[in-house]
């Protein structure tokens, strides 16, 4: 169903000249239109201009990580059963693009490249695949607690749960259950990623998701990665750097969490 489905043409120019408020304070996923998203990718679009001139991904990524984080403390009244400490679901494939690994790799310790490197040593083998069913823990967890929680993907942060034992059990592989996850975070989700996508391939960057562990050692191994992606250079697309599969017919266009169902929120 399209996000703007029934709208005569009055209804349209009004959710256009809407569009930009709308973004401002953060998507309401209830109230999503395309305007809305093309506003947010045109937003995006014109921090990563200023990001290819400053060699610096920063503001970009600060700007979509709070308007995120409006619009999570705007579906506050939708029961979740995820809190401090649970952290069931960082046990399995999570995806970044480029802008937000070289983000987060800035602003990790040495202490936790380390770990990061240790945990690319025990997952590199598992395709996408497979990972589900290779649980280990993500690198950056500190007593079950995300120890870069304000600098954390896009993924993470829209990630939900109605349910947190049944988030035990999946992701820990014990069963095969779905997690119940409310559609207005799927729906948030989707938005996001999808005006992250276009801006960075309007930009002429490359808009692939990659696997968390391996783009990070990577950005933390290649000096000045930053840079060099921003000029066009070949870090983080080198041919061995493992990727989410690309949406396809017979693969729904999910993120890097496997097993959400869109029940209902």
């Amino acid at each position: 169903m399209s996000w703007d489905e029934g709208m005569d043409r009055n209804q349209r120019r009004l959710a256009k000249k809407q569009a930009p408020k709308a973004v401002a304070g953060g998507i309401d996923p209830s109230a999503l239109n395309e305007f809305i998203v093309a506003e947010l990718a045109r937003q995006i679009h014109g921090h990563l201009g200023r990001a290819k001139q400053s060699f610096s991904v920063d503001e970009t990524l600060e700007y979509l990580f709070s308007k995120i984080d409006l619009t999570v403390k705007g579906m506050a009244d939708i029961p979740i059963a995820c809190g401090r400490g649970c952290s069931h679901c960082c046990n399995i494939w999570v995806s970044a693009t480029a802008p937000e690994v070289l983000f987060l790799a800035k602003r990790l310790s040495s202490r936790a490249g380390a770990r990061v490197r240790e945990a690319h040593e025990i997952t590199k083998s598992f395709s996408h695949e497979q990972r589900p069913y290779n649980p280990h823990p993500c690198p950056l967890l500190e007593a079950d607690k995300c120890s870069v929680y304000q600098d954390r993907p896009l993924f993470c942060r829209l990630a939900s749960s109605a349910d947190a034992e049944i988030c035990r059990r999946s992701y820990t592989n014990l069963t095969d259950e779905n997690i119940p996850t409310p559609m207005m975070y799927i729906v948030g989700r989707d938005a996001y990623s999808t005006a992250l996508s276009v801006a960075l391939k309007g930009a002429g960057l490359s808009h692939v998701c990659y696997e968390l562990n391996s783009a990070l050692q990577l950005a933390l191994n290649t000096p000045d990665a930053e840079r060099a992606w921003l000029s066009g250079g070949t870090s983080l697309r080198q041919h061995s750097l493992k990727r989410t599969p690309s949406p396809s017919k017979n693969r729904p266009a999910t993120p890097c969490f496997m097993r959400w169902s869109s029940n209902s929120g």
